[in-house]
């Protein structure tokens, strides 16, 4: 979401639905609409578990299926970010503004939206681009030394830009 310059963030939440006994209360119906209540009135509930510095707004996050702590994201720069979730505080220091990935890919000259890791091969990543490429990653690959990783290949042929 844009943040009127404020800093951005990726956000881990748990969704609490109502459940589909959930009591209506009487007095909230609404007879010209034939409902109850209005915006608000039987909700679920959002609440937020981890809070981590983005850099920029967050175009399309995608987890891991293989290991779901590993989150991937994209950003209106050109680098694909890889988080562990579990390796970040609940909530970031806010005195400390800088967004730290445990991995950042490298492939791609600008921003995009198309984002999905391999269900078949663990740590294998595909991204699409606004540069007319897809990229893809096994970030498996990474070293423990590196914060870095370059595309493993890089797939030309488009000549528009690459969506979902």
């Amino acid at each position: 979401t844009h943040t009127s310059d404020e800093q951005n963030h990726l956000v881990i939440a748990k969704l609490l639905l109502p459940t589909d006994d959930a009591q209506f209360d009487a007095s909230k119906y609404d007879t010209e609409k034939g409902e109850f209540g209005g915006f608000g009135s039987i909700t679920g509930k959002i609440d937020v578990e981890i809070k981590m510095n983005h850099e920029g707004e967050v175009n399309r996050a995608r987890y891991m299926p293989q290991n779901p702590v590993l989150l991937a994201t994209k950003s209106p720069n050109s680098e694909v970010f890889i988080f562990d979730y579990t390796k970040h505080p609940s909530v970031p220091n806010p005195a400390d503004n800088v967004c730290k990935p445990q991995l950042r890919l490298r492939g791609h000259t600008k921003e995009g939206y198309g984002l999905s890791w391999n269900p078949n091969l663990p740590g294998h990543l595909l991204s699409a681009s606004d540069d007319m490429t897809v990229c893809l990653w096994d970030v498996q690959a990474a070293t423990a030394q590196s914060s870095f990783l370059d595309a493993k290949t890089i797939f030309n042929g488009h000549n528009a830009v690459v969506e979902d």
